[in-house]
């Protein structure tokens, strides 16, 4: 039993052995590898600092291009309806090419368009707001697909119009939003002559109305059978 003892001690001391001598010689090949690789190391270290450094100006960048963005907007804001309607449209384009890259952008895009259209300039709308960012599940989406829509039925193009006001009534976050989608895509697709196509969207309007929206209902009812009577047998 002894010597079982004494044996297995001693395997118990080689395999520390053992073990050591594998540490030892990892530590000796790490310490030659850095040594043999320290200009690598060293690069490694300046590309990460360098980097972290980048995203810290660019964090800072964009922080004060918004906060600009913010002041400056409301600048812009306060001469719309007071100053001369080229010096307000000309404002507008030069706060959404300065920054184009901010969530403001958009509102003044909004603006923009607007003065486009109330002047009868559809395709200028239209180039203003196709640098718009976002879909109709965005805050400014509805208001922008909207416009975008109008300014497509100024130029005669219904289809795409059409198209506009389907995609705002899929994906508009609120009621009032989907149902004035759908109403104006109705109108639309009447004056495509799709008479039935029309009256399918007054049904899903009238059937997404709340019962107290009396009103509306009336209002919708009489659309609707308007168009019924306007389909071709």
């Amino acid at each position: 039993m002894a010597k079982s003892h004494a044996a297995a001690r001693g395997r118990a001391v080689r395999v520390r052995e053992d073990a050591d001598d594998v540490l030892t010689a990892s530590i000796f090949e790490v310490s030659n590898w850095t040594k043999k690789n320290r200009q690598l190391l060293v690069a490694a270290g300046v590309v990460l600092a360098l980097g972290a450094a980048g995203l810290l100006y660019y964090w800072n960048y964009k922080s004060n291009l918004n906060d600009q963005a913010v002041a400056e907007l409301e600048r812009v804001q306060s001469v719309v309806g007071s100053a001369d309607v080229d010096q307000t449209r000309n404002e507008l384009a030069a706060f959404v090419e300065r920054f184009a890259a901010t969530p403001q952008a958009d509102e003044a895009r909004l603006l923009l368009a607007q003065l486009h259209l109330a002047q009868g300039s559809p395709e200028e709308a239209i180039v203003v707001l196709d640098g718009a960012s976002g879909s109709a599940r965005e805050p400014l989406g509805p208001q922008i697909g909207n416009l975008l829509a109008r300014a497509y039925e100024q130029q005669g193009r219904f289809e795409e119009a059409e198209a506009e006001y389907m995609a705002i009534a899929a994906d508009a976050p609120l009621g009032f939003q989907r149902r004035e989608a759908l109403v104006d895509a109705a109108r639309v697709r009447s004056r495509l002559g799709n008479h039935a196509g029309a009256a399918e969207l007054y049904r899903q309007v009238l059937g997404a109305l709340e019962e107290a929206d009396t009103d509306l209902r009336g209002l919708y009812e009489m659309r609707l059978a308007e168009e019924e009577r306007l389909v071709t047998p």
